[in-house]
């Protein structure tokens, strides 16, 4: 799995060929078995393909040019949907539950990565997407009514092979509290 983790990049350029909704559901079954606090599962996820999440993309771009948002980087975001073969919506389906949100969220996280790892042993391309909140009631409204958008993710077959991202040494992010024998 260390490979997978390794080779795992945010992929922001798709080849127009589909996926198969045999290889989506197994990429969706990594996010079905994730860890989760107390397994509680707290998450549904909604699978947008062709018109569905073009329609998506149009609508993220309508709010930027009505200027609703200034996030210039939403237009980028858009255009990477559109070029996606499909695009998944990750809702929280406990958004009442103050006092259980923060484990939740954190398994919805480990869903999503689960899926992501899934997706490049599969050697399909992930990019893990936050842009989607500024159509989040909308999404909400159409898709998952009792749920709260937390997150997307567009998949396809990559048309890049980025580079591995700067990461800060292990010495910068660990500190060992060993006791001495």
């Amino acid at each position: 799995m260390i490979e997978e983790i390794i080779r795992r990049r945010s992929i922001r350029k798709f080849r127009a060929e589909d996926l198969t909704k045999e290889q989506v559901n197994l990429i969706l079954e990594s996010a079905r078995v994730a860890p989760s606090a107390h397994n509680r599962q707290p998450w549904h996820f909604v699978v947008l393909t062709k018109k569905q999440k073009n329609e998506v993309a149009d609508k993220m771009i309508e709010v930027v040019t009505k200027k609703q948002v200034k996030d210039m980087s939403i237009l980028h975001t858009a255009q990477i949907i559109k070029e996606a073969n499909c695009l998944i919506l990750v809702f929280y389906t406990n958004p009442s539950k103050e006092d259980t949100r923060d484990m939740d969220q954190q398994s919805i996280g480990a869903a999503i990565e689960n899926m992501c790892l899934q997706a490049t042993k599969m050697q399909i391309g992930s990019l893990w997407i936050g842009n989607t909140y500024i159509i989040k009631k909308e999404l909400e409204q159409n898709y998952f009514p009792s749920g709260q958008l937390v997150s997307s993710l567009a998949l396809g077959y990559s048309n890049q092979e980025p580079n591995p991202r700067p990461r800060k040494e292990i010495k910068e992010i660990v500190t060992w509290m060993e006791e001495e024998l």
